[in-house]
């Protein structure tokens, strides 16, 4: 997405790259491929199967060994004042 392009401005970029939650999030969609193959495969076929399997298996290793990283932008639509986002993370609990 090119952001300014779209009237939008970036507010927040956030490093994943040592994130060992995602890791542990992806292994269950790998495993929920494993165990739901047959399903899989009726809903995108045998050839893309296990691609379905291998890229969350490939992102929870790249991510348990650090040699991967995942950026998460926040962009707004670009408006006159102050935004209405939150300051930061923690105010987004508050």
């Amino acid at each position: 997405m090119n952001a300014p392009a779209n009237g939008k401005a970036a507010q927040r970029l956030e490093s994943f790259k040592r994130h060992e939650r995602y890791a542990r999030t992806t292994w269950p969609w790998r495993d929920g491929a494993v165990a739901n193959r047959a399903a899989a495969e009726r809903e995108v076929g045998a050839v893309k199967t296990p691609l379905w399997i291998a890229c969350p298996a490939s992102a929870s290793i790249g991510f348990t060994r650090n040699s991967v990283g995942l950026f998460q932008t926040l962009t707004a639509k670009r408006v006159r004042g102050p935004s209405s986002l939150p300051q930061s993370r923690e105010d987004l609990y508050r």
